[in-house]
């Protein structure tokens, strides 16, 4: 996939009685799921299968190189759109 891959998060701002974990896989240059769609308080987590390091990074948060089968999970704690990308790979 060629072009800068960037993707939103966007949260609605009811809260679930319990918070829910979403997964994206990031297989070789892209994410997968490509958008995800959560609500206050759920968690996502990004895993790492291809054989290169990648990162996620967007705005408030930043993940540090992932080795193959590393992963990073972080809480979305306020409505709103999230775009992240892959800072090491940009392209």
């Amino acid at each position: 996939m060629k072009g800068l891959l960037v993707v939103a998060l966007l949260l609605v701002s009811a809260a679930p009685a319990s918070a829910e974990t979403a997964s994206v896989s990031i297989p070789g240059t892209y994410f997968s799921p490509s958008s995800l769609t959560v609500v206050v308080g759920d968690t996502v987590t990004w895993r790492n299968g291809d054989l290169r390091s990648h990162d996620v990074a967007g705005g408030s948060f930043t993940s540090g190189p992932l080795g193959r089968f590393g992963s990073f999970t972080t809480r979305f704690d306020a409505p709103g759109a999230f775009p992240y990308v892959c800072s090491i790979h940009p392209f």
